[in-house]
């Protein structure tokens, strides 16, 4: 695998942490591991800088896949994966990490995640690194939608067993809908007022991989 970092001049601002993966066809892949920023440099850009230079660095070597997870409960973290980086998403892990995490991030919830495909050479992804600027909407046709809450953490402080029920309901949408040839591919973030929703569309290549 590799590390990537973000400095000023020798101080860390940000990394990317990547592993080097084996597909059930014995095809490579990369597993973006960990990205982390200075909590008061984050939704500065540095990420997406990051990510980036992760893509660079993988097309380089003739890797054309990246994958990772993410909460998704999570509005804001879908929001970066599908819409500004291009990511796909056709599988869900029900409680991944199991219940026994220290981490603040997973009390008192199931540690599901959603797995990220992220096609470095799809031109949509290109598209995106050659403009710096967010992927279109997609012309397709809107197969399904599956409501997120806007702010996950506001909502567990406030009521810990909606959060719950809200993850189940979520849970089982994305079960029926990948079960039926969908896949995630686009999302339309919420307001304080409003839920922010995944968007399915007819999968082109169900089949694509298995990782």
């Amino acid at each position: 695998g590799f590390t990537l970092g973000a400095f000023d001049g020798p101080k860390l601002l940000g990394f990317a942490h990547t592993l080097a993966a084996i597909d059930s066809e014995s095809e490579p892949y990369f597993y973006s591991h960990m990205l982390a920023v200075k909590p008061d440099l984050q939704n500065s850009g540095i990420g997406m800088h990051l990510k980036f230079a992760q893509r660079e660095f993988a097309l380089r070597r003739n890797i054309p896949l990246m994958v990772w997870t993410f909460d998704p409960l999570q509005s804001r973290n879908a929001y970066l994966n599908i819409i500004k980086l291009g990511g796909v998403v056709r599988t869900y892990k029900p409680n991944y990490y199991g219940n026994f995490s220290s981490s603040t991030l997973h009390q008192g919830l199931d540690t599901d995640r959603l797995l990220v495909e992220w096609w470095l050479d799809d031109p949509r992804v290109a598209q995106i690194a050659e403009s710096g600027t967010p992927a279109p909407s997609r012309s397709e046709t809107i197969e399904a939608e599956v409501e997120v809450p806007f702010d996950l953490d506001r909502l567990k402080a406030q009521d810990l067993d909606l959060a719950r029920e809200w993850q189940r309901k979520i849970r089982d949408s994305f079960s029926h809908h990948l079960s039926r040839g969908l896949y995630c591919a686009g999302f339309s973030r919420g307001t304080d007022s409003v839920p922010s929703k995944y968007l399915f569309y007819k999968d082109p290549s169900p089949s694509v991989r298995k990782l």
